[in-house]
């Protein structure tokens, strides 16, 4: 990636953003980070019901095996996203992905067998790097060159914010219930905020594309 032509390209851009190019103050931009608060929730569930149920196996080393393939099923979702030219809008990948890896992760409190536990976590990670892309790419999307960065940290501390938030509550949870049902807890609070942005998503991506056709007429 560094060494592309494309890359190369890139160069810095100094200027004094207007506060109302200010990522926040753009629309359907508070109801991305929503999105990828599901999307953090997601990722702190499975760091912390996957050690607690190796930890109930009696075997430690499972933790790794079970991450492992989690992180295994992001790259190779995340290379398999990159390499096709997509038609569908970026609110719709990104909607259809979490809601996709939210599903999944619930479904994975059915599963009683380590090693079928560790594909259903490469399942579920298929869908975490398309779906942090396609919130970057949004992001860019939403904002002007001068405020990107600024909106990428944004995204960023969306997706930290809901991996913090889940390795509380679905730890504190745990203390009391199986540990496989941390996943159908993670997956309920992700399900909530993904449902919670689904609307001013559609909402805003359907007038932009109003506004798209009417400049085209």
């Amino acid at each position: 990636m560094t060494s592309s032509s494309v890359s190369r390209q890139h160069v810095a851009v100094t200027a004094s953003p207007r506060k109302s190019s200010r990522p926040l103050r753009q629309s359907g931009f508070v109801a991305v980070l929503i999105a990828l608060l599901g999307v953090g929730v997601i990722l702190g569930t499975v760091e912390v019901v996957a050690p607690a149920i190796a930890d109930r196996q009696g075997s430690v080393g499972v933790a790794g095996f079970l991450l492992a393939s989690f992180a295994a099923g992001s790259a190779v979702g995340g290379l398999l996203y990159g390499q096709r030219i997509w038609r569908s809008s970026l609110v719709k990948r990104l909607l259809i992905s979490v809601t996709v890896m939210t599903a999944l992760c619930a479904l994975l409190t059915t599963i009683e067998f380590v090693a079928a536990l560790g594909f259903g976590l490469a399942a579920v990670g298929f869908f975490l790097a398309p779906s942090l892309v396609t919130g970057y790419l949004l992001a860019d999307d939403l904002t002007a060159a001068e405020v990107r960065t600024e909106a990428s940290s944004w995204i960023n501390t969306a997706v930290n914010a809901g991996a913090a938030v889940a390795a509380v509550m679905v730890g504190l949870a745990m203390d009391a219930v199986e540990p496989r049902l941390g996943f159908i807890i993670g997956g309920g609070m992700a399900l909530i905020l993904v449902m919670a942005a689904s609307v001013p998503l559609l909402r805003n991506s359907k007038a932009a594309a109003v506004a798209d056709q009417l400049q085209s007429a």
